[in-house]
């Protein structure tokens, strides 16, 4: 009623005013949300408009690919699904019940590779499951879309036997990620921690589930412990000769971020990882690229600038001695 109270303006004919003022508010609500959806007619469109949320550019071809690869890939996805994850708690826990003598980190392998069949037969004996759990849970088709181009969150990703073709760089990637690290095989405190990863993208897959796709990249990581290292000034520099982690090639595209590698002149086995810089953002709006850009040196390096309203002879004056004087000649 407080709402409706002040829409009066006239006291003599509330009603009239109340019933004026919301019809113009409810018209004027329908057209901004009309506006909103509405295609422009005449104005031009930014060509970098789909590499926000994700398009394949280049080089597609329809692969039958191996179960174990697929099946690896499904369970990335499953992995990094937040419907799915109350589920993945839940299978741990069933695990660890049913083998309490075992450390974490055989659980956990045991748990990866039971997963798929119970989180199956779980979904489908739930009758409330939803439309999207169900379509996980039936797993990916066997034949996979790939790509040799892919753009997404405003970066353009190409495969490395793309890259080779072309003049400019875009297979390399980095992914900042929370894992679990074992000192040993019988470790039941792991370590958690929050760790930037750098590699290249090798294959570019769109995973079909029917009603939805899911696009991942496969990719070859360099290995954190010999392969990523900082140097004297701030800059970090990887080896991309050194790689490791096979068993987890996978990640989604919505997470990658884009790098580039330039050689390191004074060691050619290293290469000095720069950011990459979003496609159609003006560099001042991209706070990512600014930050990324900021050099070590630029804290520590201020040069010594005489202000022009400072007198110039202030700086010139000596005073390690006091004797003679001074006598102007004409």
């Amino acid at each position: 009623m407080k709402i409706l109270k002040g829409y009066t303006k006239n006291l003599h004919r509330p009603e009239t005013s109340i019933v004026e003022r919301y019809i113009a508010e409810e018209a004027i609500e329908f057209c901004s949300e009309y506006i909103e959806r509405a295609k422009p007619v005449g104005l031009p469109e930014s060509r970098h408009d789909d590499r926000v949320g994700g398009k394949g550019s280049r080089g597609l071809h329809v692969i039958t690919q191996s179960l174990e690869d697929l099946l690896q890939a499904h369970l990335y996805v499953l992995n990094n699904s937040n419907e799915v994850f109350p589920y993945i708690l839940q299978h741990e826990g069933l695990v660890k019940q049913s083998n309490p003598k075992m450390s974490k980190n055989w659980v956990l392998k045991k748990h990866n590779k039971i997963f798929f069949d119970w989180f199956k037969d779980t979904i489908f004996a739930n009758e409330n499951a939803s439309e999207t759990l169900r379509k996980l849970a039936d797993g990916p088709k066997r034949n996979v879309i790939t790509w040799q181009g892919y753009n997404i969150n405003k970066y353009s990703f190409y495969t490395k036997a793309q890259d080779e073709k072309s003049t400019m760089q875009n297979n390399g990637v980095t992914l900042r990620a929370e894992s679990q690290h074992f000192a040993s095989i019988h470790d039941d405190n792991p370590c958690v921690a929050s760790i930037p990863y750098f590699g290249f993208i090798n294959e570019i897959w769109e995973l079909n589930y029917v009603k939805f796709t899911i696009c991942v990249f496969k990719c070859k990581w360099v290995d954190n412990n010999t392969g990523v290292q900082t140097d004297d000034v701030g800059f970090t520099l990887v080896d991309l000769k050194k790689l490791a982690y096979q068993d987890d090639p996978f990640i989604m595209a919505e997470q990658a971020k884009h790098v580039f590698y330039v050689q390191d002149l004074c060691d050619e086995r290293w290469s000095v990882v720069l950011h990459g810089k979003t496609i159609g953002v003006n560099v001042e709006d991209d706070d990512s690229y600014i930050h990324s850009y900021i050099s070590p040196l630029s804290t520590q390096m201020t040069p010594n600038v005489v202000r022009e309203e400072e007198a110039d002879d202030v700086h010139a004056n000596r005073n390690d001695h006091d004797e003679g004087e001074l006598i102007n000649i004409v």
